[in-house]
Protein backbone atom coordinates (compact mmCIF):
# COMPACT_ATOMS: atom_id res chain seq x y z
CA UNK A 1 0.00 0.00 0.00
CA UNK A 2 1.22 3.46 -0.81
CA UNK A 3 1.86 5.87 1.89
CA UNK A 4 0.15 8.25 -0.12
CA UNK A 5 -2.70 6.16 -0.75
CA UNK A 6 -2.77 5.59 3.08
CA UNK A 7 -2.71 9.36 3.64
CA UNK A 8 -5.71 9.95 1.27
CA UNK A 9 -7.69 7.61 3.25
CA UNK A 10 -7.08 8.63 6.12
CA UNK A 11 -6.96 12.61 5.44
CA UNK A 12 -9.76 13.41 3.19
CA UNK A 13 -12.20 15.19 5.38
CA UNK A 14 -9.72 17.38 6.82
CA UNK A 15 -7.86 18.32 3.31
CA UNK A 16 -10.61 17.98 0.31
CA UNK A 17 -11.05 21.29 -0.33
CA UNK A 18 -12.72 21.43 -4.61
CA UNK A 19 -15.81 21.43 -5.05
CA UNK A 20 -18.23 19.34 -7.03
CA UNK A 21 -19.10 20.45 -10.43
CA UNK A 22 -22.92 20.99 -11.17
CA UNK A 23 -24.00 21.19 -14.98
CA UNK A 24 -26.77 22.11 -16.56
CA UNK A 25 -27.89 21.13 -19.39
CA UNK A 26 -30.33 23.07 -22.00
CA UNK A 27 -33.85 22.02 -21.51
CA UNK A 28 -35.98 20.35 -24.11
CA UNK A 29 -38.52 22.19 -25.78
CA UNK A 30 -41.43 19.78 -26.93
CA UNK A 31 -43.80 22.56 -25.53
CA UNK A 32 -42.22 24.69 -28.64
CA UNK A 33 -41.65 28.00 -26.96
CA UNK A 34 -39.60 30.10 -28.38
CA UNK A 35 -35.54 30.20 -28.06
CA UNK A 36 -35.80 32.83 -26.02
CA UNK A 37 -37.90 31.48 -23.94
CA UNK A 38 -36.07 28.43 -23.46
CA UNK A 39 -32.89 29.87 -22.71
CA UNK A 40 -34.69 31.62 -19.88
CA UNK A 41 -35.57 28.88 -18.17
CA UNK A 42 -32.52 27.39 -18.25
CA UNK A 43 -30.83 30.51 -16.77
CA UNK A 44 -33.77 30.50 -14.09
CA UNK A 45 -32.23 26.67 -12.95
CA UNK A 46 -28.80 28.07 -13.00
CA UNK A 47 -29.74 30.64 -10.71
CA UNK A 48 -31.44 28.32 -8.52
CA UNK A 49 -28.22 26.53 -8.07
CA UNK A 50 -26.25 28.69 -7.55
CA UNK A 51 -28.15 30.20 -4.75
CA UNK A 52 -28.76 26.50 -3.49
CA UNK A 53 -25.36 25.57 -3.82
CA UNK A 54 -23.33 28.91 -2.98
CA UNK A 55 -19.81 28.08 -1.76
CA UNK A 56 -20.66 24.20 -1.57
CA UNK A 57 -20.37 23.74 -5.54
CA UNK A 58 -19.23 25.27 -9.15
CA UNK A 59 -21.81 25.54 -10.98
CA UNK A 60 -21.17 25.53 -14.71
CA UNK A 61 -22.41 28.46 -16.98
CA UNK A 62 -23.30 27.92 -20.47
CA UNK A 63 -20.12 28.78 -21.98
CA UNK A 64 -18.27 26.73 -19.55
CA UNK A 65 -20.21 24.15 -21.08
CA UNK A 66 -19.74 25.65 -24.48
CA UNK A 67 -15.78 25.95 -24.01
CA UNK A 68 -15.41 21.70 -23.45
CA UNK A 69 -17.65 20.21 -25.83
CA UNK A 70 -16.98 19.66 -29.72
CA UNK A 71 -17.84 22.93 -31.72
CA UNK A 72 -22.27 22.88 -32.71
CA UNK A 73 -22.85 20.38 -29.80
CA UNK A 74 -26.80 20.61 -29.57
CA UNK A 75 -27.48 20.05 -25.73
CA UNK A 76 -30.89 20.43 -25.89
CA UNK A 77 -31.09 17.23 -28.24
CA UNK A 78 -29.27 15.20 -25.13
CA UNK A 79 -31.74 12.68 -23.96
CA UNK A 80 -31.17 9.69 -22.20
CA UNK A 81 -27.13 8.29 -21.75
CA UNK A 82 -26.06 11.51 -23.36
CA UNK A 83 -27.03 13.68 -20.58
CA UNK A 84 -24.70 11.31 -18.12
CA UNK A 85 -22.33 11.36 -20.90
CA UNK A 86 -21.79 14.91 -21.36
CA UNK A 87 -21.65 15.78 -17.58
CA UNK A 88 -18.93 13.17 -17.79
CA UNK A 89 -17.27 14.96 -20.78
CA UNK A 90 -17.38 18.15 -18.84
CA UNK A 91 -15.43 16.74 -15.53
CA UNK A 92 -18.98 17.35 -13.62
CA UNK A 93 -20.24 15.36 -10.69
CA UNK A 94 -23.62 15.90 -11.25
CA UNK A 95 -25.77 17.29 -14.15
CA UNK A 96 -29.03 18.79 -14.52
CA UNK A 97 -31.10 17.94 -17.52
CA UNK A 98 -35.02 18.37 -18.05
CA UNK A 99 -37.69 19.22 -20.78
CA UNK A 100 -41.03 21.82 -21.06
CA UNK A 101 -44.09 20.12 -21.81
CA UNK A 102 -47.71 20.75 -22.99
CA UNK A 103 -50.31 18.43 -21.44
CA UNK A 104 -54.07 18.97 -20.49
CA UNK A 105 -53.63 23.11 -21.16
CA UNK A 106 -50.70 23.48 -18.77
CA UNK A 107 -46.78 24.18 -19.16
CA UNK A 108 -45.06 21.79 -17.25
CA UNK A 109 -41.37 21.72 -16.75
CA UNK A 110 -39.55 18.19 -15.44
CA UNK A 111 -36.18 18.14 -14.02
CA UNK A 112 -33.76 15.50 -13.16
CA UNK A 113 -30.23 15.20 -11.95
CA UNK A 114 -28.01 12.56 -12.50
CA UNK A 115 -24.40 11.37 -10.58
CA UNK A 116 -21.97 11.17 -13.29
CA UNK A 117 -19.84 8.56 -11.33
CA UNK A 118 -22.17 5.68 -11.62
CA UNK A 119 -24.64 7.29 -14.02
CA UNK A 120 -27.57 6.94 -11.51
CA UNK A 121 -30.55 9.28 -11.05
CA UNK A 122 -30.40 10.96 -7.85
CA UNK A 123 -33.39 13.76 -7.92
CA UNK A 124 -36.37 15.05 -10.03
CA UNK A 125 -39.09 17.55 -9.68
CA UNK A 126 -41.70 19.16 -11.44
CA UNK A 127 -43.57 22.28 -12.12
CA UNK A 128 -46.62 23.74 -13.59
CA UNK A 129 -48.42 26.34 -14.81
CA UNK A 130 -51.13 28.01 -17.39
CA UNK A 131 -48.42 30.22 -19.30
CA UNK A 132 -44.76 30.59 -19.63
CA UNK A 133 -45.28 34.12 -18.26
CA UNK A 134 -46.75 32.21 -14.97
CA UNK A 135 -44.09 29.36 -14.99
CA UNK A 136 -40.64 31.43 -13.57
CA UNK A 137 -41.34 31.16 -9.96
CA UNK A 138 -42.83 27.41 -9.61
CA UNK A 139 -39.67 26.20 -11.82
CA UNK A 140 -37.60 28.51 -9.68
CA UNK A 141 -38.97 27.04 -6.54
CA UNK A 142 -38.64 23.25 -7.72
CA UNK A 143 -35.19 23.62 -9.33
CA UNK A 144 -34.35 25.31 -5.92
CA UNK A 145 -35.21 22.05 -4.28
CA UNK A 146 -33.53 19.59 -6.49
CA UNK A 147 -30.18 21.33 -5.97
CA UNK A 148 -30.66 20.70 -2.26
CA UNK A 149 -31.81 17.21 -2.18
CA UNK A 150 -27.66 16.37 -3.86
CA UNK A 151 -25.58 14.60 -1.74
CA UNK A 152 -22.46 16.50 -2.66
CA UNK A 153 -20.49 15.07 -0.12
CA UNK A 154 -20.84 11.90 -2.15
CA UNK A 155 -19.42 13.76 -4.88
CA UNK A 156 -15.92 15.19 -3.35
CA UNK A 157 -12.75 13.56 -5.02
CA UNK A 158 -9.96 11.60 -2.62
CA UNK A 159 -7.45 14.79 -2.30
CA UNK A 160 -5.14 14.68 0.65
CA UNK A 161 -1.75 15.92 1.90
CA UNK A 162 0.91 14.55 0.83
CA UNK A 163 4.16 15.77 2.36
CA UNK A 164 4.63 19.35 0.58
CA UNK A 165 2.41 18.76 -1.85
CA UNK A 166 -0.41 17.39 -2.73
CA UNK A 167 -1.26 14.18 -4.46
CA UNK A 168 -3.89 11.76 -6.69
CA UNK A 169 -3.42 8.19 -7.11
CA UNK A 170 -6.16 5.27 -7.88
CA UNK A 171 -3.85 2.84 -6.13
CA UNK A 172 -6.67 1.93 -3.59
CA UNK A 173 -9.67 2.75 -5.74
CA UNK A 174 -11.72 -0.53 -6.47
CA UNK A 175 -11.31 -2.23 -10.50
CA UNK A 176 -13.52 -0.45 -13.00
CA UNK A 177 -14.56 2.33 -11.02
CA UNK A 178 -15.44 6.17 -11.99
CA UNK A 179 -13.45 8.36 -9.29
CA UNK A 180 -14.96 11.60 -9.01
CA UNK A 181 -14.32 14.56 -10.78
CA UNK A 182 -12.35 13.22 -13.77
CA UNK A 183 -14.78 13.26 -16.69
CA UNK A 184 -15.92 9.37 -16.99
CA UNK A 185 -12.16 7.96 -16.86
CA UNK A 186 -12.09 4.73 -15.47
CA UNK A 187 -9.45 3.19 -13.25
CA UNK A 188 -8.40 -0.15 -14.62
CA UNK A 189 -5.50 -2.73 -13.37
CA UNK A 190 -2.77 -2.35 -16.11
CA UNK A 191 1.01 -1.51 -16.42
CA UNK A 192 2.67 -1.71 -13.45
CA UNK A 193 -0.82 -0.65 -11.05
CA UNK A 194 -3.81 0.92 -11.33
CA UNK A 195 -4.53 3.84 -13.80
CA UNK A 196 -7.18 6.01 -14.63
CA UNK A 197 -7.83 5.99 -18.57
CA UNK A 198 -10.63 6.24 -20.98
CA UNK A 199 -13.17 3.05 -21.45
CA UNK A 200 -13.83 3.76 -24.71
CA UNK A 201 -12.93 6.43 -27.50
CA UNK A 202 -14.35 10.15 -27.17
CA UNK A 203 -13.22 13.30 -26.15
CA UNK A 204 -12.18 13.78 -22.32
CA UNK A 205 -11.73 16.69 -19.82
CA UNK A 206 -11.44 17.67 -15.75
CA UNK A 207 -9.61 19.78 -13.90
CA UNK A 208 -7.36 18.99 -11.59
CA UNK A 209 -9.18 19.48 -7.54
CA UNK A 210 -6.23 21.54 -6.61
CA UNK A 211 -5.50 26.02 -6.79
CA UNK A 212 -2.61 26.60 -7.95
CA UNK A 213 0.13 28.40 -6.13
CA UNK A 214 2.26 31.67 -7.15
CA UNK A 215 5.63 29.42 -7.75
CA UNK A 216 4.59 25.20 -7.88
CA UNK A 217 5.45 22.21 -9.94
CA UNK A 218 2.79 20.06 -11.34
CA UNK A 219 3.42 16.28 -12.14
CA UNK A 220 1.43 14.51 -14.61
CA UNK A 221 2.65 10.23 -14.21
CA UNK A 222 1.43 9.51 -17.62
CA UNK A 223 2.04 7.38 -20.85
CA UNK A 224 -0.25 7.23 -24.29
CA UNK A 225 0.23 7.31 -28.48
CA UNK A 226 -0.78 10.59 -30.31
CA UNK A 227 -0.40 8.00 -33.72
CA UNK A 228 1.03 11.10 -35.41
CA UNK A 229 -2.08 13.29 -34.18
CA UNK A 230 -1.56 16.71 -32.65
CA UNK A 231 -5.18 16.41 -31.76
CA UNK A 232 -4.69 13.43 -30.00
CA UNK A 233 -2.20 15.44 -27.56
CA UNK A 234 -2.98 15.86 -23.87
CA UNK A 235 -4.05 19.60 -23.08
CA UNK A 236 -3.20 21.12 -19.68
CA UNK A 237 -4.34 24.30 -19.67
CA UNK A 238 -3.08 26.95 -16.68
CA UNK A 239 -5.88 28.94 -16.10
CA UNK A 240 -6.24 32.66 -15.23
CA UNK A 241 -6.32 36.21 -16.68
CA UNK A 242 -3.39 35.09 -19.30
CA UNK A 243 -4.04 30.79 -19.63
CA UNK A 244 -1.26 29.08 -21.14
CA UNK A 245 -1.85 25.58 -23.33
CA UNK A 246 0.58 22.71 -22.57
CA UNK A 247 0.56 19.99 -25.42
CA UNK A 248 1.79 16.69 -24.71
CA UNK A 249 2.47 14.28 -27.27
CA UNK A 250 4.02 10.50 -26.27
CA UNK A 251 4.48 9.16 -29.88
CA UNK A 252 4.57 5.12 -30.36
CA UNK A 253 7.97 5.72 -31.71
CA UNK A 254 9.24 6.81 -28.43
CA UNK A 255 9.69 10.03 -29.45
CA UNK A 256 7.88 12.49 -26.52
CA UNK A 257 7.42 16.27 -27.85
CA UNK A 258 6.43 18.76 -25.13
CA UNK A 259 4.48 22.08 -26.60
CA UNK A 260 3.76 25.83 -26.11
CA UNK A 261 1.23 25.71 -28.81
CA UNK A 262 0.06 29.45 -28.62
CA UNK A 263 3.76 30.49 -29.11
CA UNK A 264 4.90 28.02 -31.25
CA UNK A 265 7.44 26.64 -28.96
CA UNK A 266 8.31 22.81 -28.33
CA UNK A 267 10.73 20.36 -27.45
CA UNK A 268 11.15 16.41 -27.93
CA UNK A 269 13.14 14.01 -26.15
CA UNK A 270 12.79 10.14 -26.42
CA UNK A 271 11.45 8.23 -23.92
CA UNK A 272 8.81 5.15 -23.52
CA UNK A 273 5.26 5.73 -24.82
CA UNK A 274 4.22 3.09 -22.88
CA UNK A 275 5.39 3.23 -19.57
CA UNK A 276 4.74 5.57 -17.04
CA UNK A 277 7.20 8.69 -17.49
CA UNK A 278 6.82 11.81 -15.50
CA UNK A 279 5.86 14.90 -17.23
CA UNK A 280 6.70 18.29 -14.96
CA UNK A 281 5.33 21.57 -15.48
CA UNK A 282 7.41 24.05 -13.45
CA UNK A 283 6.43 27.43 -12.78
CA UNK A 284 9.21 29.69 -10.91
CA UNK A 285 11.26 32.87 -11.47
CA UNK A 286 8.70 34.02 -14.26
CA UNK A 287 9.43 31.10 -16.22
CA UNK A 288 7.30 28.21 -17.28
CA UNK A 289 9.69 25.03 -18.11
CA UNK A 290 8.34 21.28 -19.27
CA UNK A 291 10.51 18.63 -18.20
CA UNK A 292 10.11 14.88 -19.09
CA UNK A 293 11.56 13.21 -15.75
CA UNK A 294 14.25 15.68 -14.44
CA UNK A 295 15.23 16.77 -18.19
CA UNK A 296 13.50 20.25 -19.08
CA UNK A 297 12.40 20.01 -22.54
CA UNK A 298 10.99 23.39 -23.51
CA UNK A 299 10.90 26.66 -21.59
CA UNK A 300 9.11 29.95 -22.19
CA UNK A 301 8.10 33.81 -19.70
CA UNK A 302 5.50 32.93 -17.86
CA UNK A 303 2.36 35.54 -17.81
CA UNK A 304 2.74 38.56 -14.93
CA UNK A 305 -0.58 37.46 -13.53
CA UNK A 306 -0.89 34.27 -11.36
CA UNK A 307 -2.54 31.14 -12.33
CA UNK A 308 -5.10 29.86 -10.45
CA UNK A 309 -5.82 26.20 -11.52
CA UNK A 310 -5.14 22.80 -14.25
CA UNK A 311 -7.64 22.01 -16.59
CA UNK A 312 -6.53 18.39 -18.50
CA UNK A 313 -8.05 18.04 -21.92
CA UNK A 314 -7.53 15.15 -24.64
CA UNK A 315 -9.26 12.52 -27.15
CA UNK A 316 -8.39 8.97 -27.01
CA UNK A 317 -9.36 5.59 -26.69
CA UNK A 318 -8.67 3.13 -23.89
CA UNK A 319 -5.16 2.48 -23.27
CA UNK A 320 -4.42 -0.91 -23.52
CA UNK A 321 -6.52 -3.19 -25.71
CA UNK A 322 -4.92 -7.00 -26.29
CA UNK A 323 -2.23 -5.70 -24.31
CA UNK A 324 -0.84 -2.98 -26.49
CA UNK A 325 -1.22 0.82 -25.39
CA UNK A 326 -3.36 2.30 -27.59
CA UNK A 327 -4.68 5.76 -26.06
CA UNK A 328 -3.78 8.39 -22.62
CA UNK A 329 -3.15 6.89 -19.43
CA UNK A 330 -2.32 8.64 -16.09
CA UNK A 331 -0.93 7.31 -12.83
CA UNK A 332 -0.78 10.10 -10.37
CA UNK A 333 -1.05 13.83 -10.39
CA UNK A 334 1.18 15.37 -7.80
CA UNK A 335 1.52 19.55 -7.19
CA UNK A 336 3.79 20.80 -4.73
CA UNK A 337 4.50 24.61 -4.11
CA UNK A 338 8.21 26.18 -4.98
CA UNK A 339 10.27 28.22 -2.50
Amino acid sequence: MRVGALLAALLFAATAHARPRVAVLELRNPAGLTPAEVRFFGDVVRTAALRTLAERALVLTRENLAAQLPPGTDLSACEGACEVETGRNVGADFVVSGEILRLGGELRVLLKAHETRRGALVATERAAAASAAALEQPVEQVAGQLFGALRLQDAAPPVAAAGEGQRLDWSQTPELDFPQGFGGLQVISALRGKILTPPRAGTWSFELPWALPARFELLLFMGGDTRNERARCVLVELLGETPVPIQICPHPTDEWVLAFPDVGAEGMRRAAHDQVMPVRIRHEGGTLKLLLDDTVVIARPAPPTPFTAARVRFRSGPAVVDGRVVGHFFEEFRLAPLP
